[in-house]
């Protein structure tokens, strides 16, 4: 019996680990990944704690987003958009235009209510942004993900799973794959 649950606790601690599995021929990314969430990309609610409650969800998985990019030794910075007054196009485009980048993933979490559905989601697109001769750069392929929130869903544990499913797209110049 205490050997089955060392065996359970090994495969738990592998499976939880943070690092994605990254083609070593792959070029790195050396620009680093900028990273937006808060007011604008949330759901807008007349309540205070509601909307409270999505900022704090979106700002505490952009933070472990950014952190588990770091471990794996490519620059981030997470940008936390704390004024509803700010249009959050706006805001990127300024972002964007103070330090180049290899690629942009925006947080956002989202109350979707349909006669099929009632539930809160976190959606994540990331971008690669491919820069042009004339200083600009186009919007590259990239990938969108949708997490449908529950009790057991923190900001850390999606953001790990995120990050070890598609850190190869990321961390490298590789194709995103679904």
């Amino acid at each position: 019996m205490r050997n089955m649950l060392a065996i359970i606790v090994l495969f738990f601690v592998i499976g939880c680990s943070s690092q994605p599995v990254i083609d070593k021929t792959a070029k790195q990314n050396h620009n680093g990944i900028l990273i937006v969430a808060g007011e604008g990309l949330n759901s807008a609610y007349d309540d205070i704690r509601m909307s409270a409650t999505l900022f704090t969800f979106s700002h505490k998985f952009a933070e472990s987003l950014d952190a588990e990019i770091e471990k794996s030794g490519v620059p981030s910075q997470y940008y936390i958009n704390r004024d509803k007054a700010i249009n959050p196009i706006t805001y990127v485009g300024t972002l964007l235009a103070k330090t180049k980048r290899d690629g942009l993933a925006q947080i956002a979490v989202n109350h979707v209510k349909t006669d099929q559905d009632n539930n809160l989601y976190l959606s994540i697109i990331f971008n690669k942004l491919i820069p042009q001769p004339d200083g600009s750069f186009k919007v590259g392929e990239g990938i969108s993900e949708r997490y449908k929130l529950s009790g057991s869903s923190t900001p850390q544990v999606l953001a790990n799973y995120f990050f070890r499913k598609h850190g190869q797209c990321l961390l490298t110049e590789n194709k995103c794959l679904p």
